[in-house]
């Protein structure tokens, strides 16, 4: 039934695609929530046998419209990373949470991708709004140095964050493009 339902998105994927293209829009987003902090929520196996051929096909299907593939889950991906962020031919990972998967790391081992997040989320939910101007910095930081992410919030910014704390970030990003 898993292979049947992921089936639907590897026909319906490149039709998107070209679909996209057509209106000019030169992203294909997809992915979904299935990594936590301890790893995937389902064997490497399984992510290999079943995700990654038709991950594969959207990738392909993207390529051949001109529009780029990007993936997204939080969490722990390492152990599927190989897969997802090598074999699969997508061009882009987001929400990238430097707790679990390190830009600098990721970028090390996978330089053909665009990575887009850097801010975790929890910070910006729990933390101080130092915490948040110093979190947003670091991901700043590591963004220019390697010259290939886009930093913004890892995940999303959970009902009941300080607004103050949001601020903090729109501010530091904003005062930090300038200085470039």
């Amino acid at each position: 039934m898993v292979a049947t339902h992921l089936d639907y998105f590897a026909i319906m994927g490149p039709k998107n695609a070209r679909v996209m293209a057509q209106m000019g829009l030169p992203y294909c987003f997809g992915g979904g929530d299935f990594c936590g902090k301890g790893g995937p929520l389902y064997s490497p196996k399984v992510f290999h046998d079943l995700m990654l051929p038709r991950l594969q096909i959207i990738s392909e299907g993207c390529k051949a419209a001109g529009v780029h593939h990007l993936f997204a889950t939080d969490g722990n991906v390492w152990p599927v990373a190989d897969d997802l962020m090598g074999a699969s031919g997508i061009t882009g990972f987001y929400e990238l949470d430097r707790q679990y998967m390190p830009m600098r790391d990721v970028h090390a081992k996978f330089p053909h991708l665009t990575l887009l997040g850097g801010i975790r989320s929890e910070v910006l939910h729990t933390g101080t709004v130092q915490d948040c101007i110093e979190e947003t910095r670091t991901a700043l930081e590591d963004a220019k140095e390697m010259n290939c992410c886009v930093i913004g919030c890892s995940n999303q910014i959970v009902a009941g964050t300080p607004a103050e704390n949001i601020w903090a970030m729109m501010e530091t990003l904003h005062a930090e493009r300038d200085v470039s």
